[in-house]
């Protein structure tokens, strides 16, 4: 089954928001494997001004920050 992702789930995952949800987002994420998971261009729209602009809190689990394979 895939899964799409959706903006708020990112935007916790890389650190905008309380520690429970950002940890939640990042846990989900985390177990997710890439095949099984999309992300819309649409969210990558919404969610490129707040990664662009604010400075999100260090997080081991972000999205944007985790190296390539």
């Amino acid at each position: 089954m895939r899964v799409a992702l959706d903006t708020n789930v990112l935007v916790y995952a890389e650190g905008f928001g309380d520690d429970v949800r950002c940890q939640l987002a990042g846990n989900l994420i985390a177990r997710l494997k890439p095949t099984d998971s999309i992300v819309a261009v649409q969210v990558l729209g919404e969610l490129s001004p707040l990664s662009i602009h604010l400075k999100p809190k260090p997080s081991p689990t972000s999205f944007w920050l985790r190296p390539c394979n």
